[in-house]
């Protein structure tokens, strides 16, 4: 709060959460280091390949209940069958996949 009263910004920057947990001392470096970030108001995330980093992105963003469809046909004579369901899945996988161009922002 003493920095938005001085119009200061504070801007942190990494790729890798190890970057961080290797910084930071004391008996729980993890938690210090989650403790930071979630005082953070602005996320924005890029492409990384970092798993762990992921994951981390990717819990912090959130899950929701997504609809699958899908058919099959086994023959020109078989009528097929369809499957719906629901999951509860990540709204952006923890997975590094091939670079997009774009970005998520949290605010």
């Amino acid at each position: 709060s003493k920095c938005r009263s001085q119009r200061v910004s504070c801007v942190l920057l990494n790729q890798q959460m190890s970057k961080y947990y290797a910084r930071i001392a004391g008996r729980d470096p993890k938690s210090e280091t989650h403790s930071m970030l979630a005082n953070l108001n602005t996320h924005i995330f890029h492409y990384n390949g970092d798993p762990e980093t992921n994951k981390w992105a990717a819990d912090m963003i959130g899950k929701s209940d997504q609809e699958e469809f899908s058919t099959t046909a086994q023959s020109e004579d078989d009528k097929g069958s369809a499957t719906f369901r629901e999951q509860n899945k990540y709204e952006v996988p923890p997975k590094p996949s091939a670079p997009s161009g774009k970005a998520v922002r949290l605010t």
